[in-house]
């Protein structure tokens, strides 16, 4: 939804009072700092486009035109909407290299599993396919947390399927992912 869209939105929650444009500035410059803070608060670009974010939005922007005794605040009820949607935004994902079902892929492939959070504790092995073997692998994560490098302690077999297989990943915000099994092949 765009911030002209979540104006009128804004307008319609704070009533009949404001149906012309004499506030518009206003109204905006408050949109724009509910929105601040709960990207501040981790809400996440996705959640914040979708429809469920426009009422924590109208709520935060009624709040702060709705300004008693001088003071400025949010209600309880917009930062439990905040904390919903932080919340509902958090899921940890994996990207990897290989990507799944890759063929041709180099006996000295050292494949490379990037997540969309800081990983705090994982565990990643990797096994030949069809006979579920246990290849011997040494694992790196990087200086940002995210990039784990798996890297087999000698060259894979060649044209042999492997399984890249993900047991558990938890982030340091919390999500986790689930079991995960990335397949590719080598030349």
């Amino acid at each position: 939804m765009t911030d002209a869209e979540l104006l009128v939105e804004c307008k319609i929650g704070l009533g009949p009072q404001l149906t012309g444009t004499d506030f518009d500035d206003v109204l905006t410059q408050k949109l724009l700092a509910v929105k601040s803070f709960m990207t501040g608060a981790g809400v996440t670009a996705t959640m914040m486009a979708d429809d469920l974010a426009v009422g924590a939005i109208v709520t935060g922007v009624t709040d702060l035109w709705n300004v008693e005794g001088g003071v400025i605040k949010f209600s309880p009820v917009f930062y439990s909407f905040v904390s919903q949607l932080a919340i509902s935004g958090q899921v940890l994902t994996v990207a990897s290299v290989p990507l799944e079902a890759a063929t041709a892929v180099a006996v000295t492939a050292q494949p490379v599993l990037t997540f969309s959070s800081r990983i705090k504790t994982y565990s990643v092995s990797l096994l030949e396919y069809d006979t579920q073997d246990s290849v011997a692998i040494t694992l790196t994560l990087d200086v940002t947390g995210k990039v784990l490098t798996i890297a087999p302690d000698s060259n894979l077999s060649a044209a042999t399927k492997y399984a890249i297989v993900i047991s558990s990943a938890v982030s340091y915000s919390g999500p986790q992912l689930q079991y995960t099994v990335i397949s590719f092949t080598t030349i």
